[in-house]
């Protein structure tokens, strides 16, 4: 008869609870609203893939010029330009000034010339060329005394002339004593030893005929 406990409460509300799920979970599952199978939406197949040969467009690679065969191109374009230029030019006749530098060109490949050869006789070389020099004024000055000799002179020959002859023979003994060509090589060795030889050989036949030259002076200016 007394009021209801909250043990009572609960166990009322856990009982009311029970049930319903209880309702819920016996309640039939309606399938109908679901798709069955054979719809509409599941007859719809998708397309066939086309064949591989259709599936993408064939491929054609990009053309591109060959940098070759433009630099050959812009090559032959050049000279084909200057060919044009040169006959223009040629038709034209020479223009003002050409004269000079042509000048100016030769002079300067004479002195490019001249030097090449001033290098090339150093050395050996360049002793025998000075010793030959020397065997040419020798030589002169022999002649020149002689044809001095040979017709009448109104004043006396120097005998000065056959001092100096003298001087340059030692002159010339020294540079051939001086030349060594050890250091050439084969061909041009035996090309200077060859030169050096007459050139001692001159110095010889040289020493004794101008000591003849100055015994004829003395006796021609008495």
């Amino acid at each position: 008869g007394g009021g209801a406990t909250s043990s009572d409460t609960l166990d009322s509300s856990a009982t009311r609870g029970t049930r319903r799920r209880s309702l819920t979970m016996s309640k039939p599952v309606d399938y109908s609203k679901f798709d069955k199978v054979g719809d509409s939406d599941d007859e719809v197949a998708p397309p066939p893939r086309p064949p591989p040969s259709e599936e993408l467009p064939s491929y054609t690679a990009p053309s591109y010029d060959d940098p070759r065969a433009q630099i050959e191109k812009l090559k032959a374009d050049k000279r084909a330009a200057r060919v044009a230029r040169e006959a223009a030019e040629a038709a034209a006749g020479p223009v003002e000034g050409t004269a000079e530098k042509e000048v100016v060109v030769s002079v300067e490949a004479e002195a490019q010339a001249a030097a090449v050869a001033e290098l090339e006789l150093t050395g050996p070389l360049a002793m025998l060329v000075k010793a030959e020099g020397v065997k040419a004024d020798i030589v002169s000055g022999v002649a020149g005394i002689e044809a001095d000799l040979s017709t009448a002179q109104d004043e006396p020959i120097e005998l000065g002339r056959v001092t100096a002859l003298n001087g340059l023979i030692g002159k010339l003994q020294s540079l051939v004593d001086q030349i060594s060509i050890g250091d050439l090589d084969e061909e041009a060795r035996d090309a200077a030893r060859t030169r050096r030889k007459a050139l001692n050989a001159y110095v010889e036949d040289a020493m004794p005929v101008v000591a003849g030259l100055r015994s004829k002076v003395i006796a021609a200016n008495k």
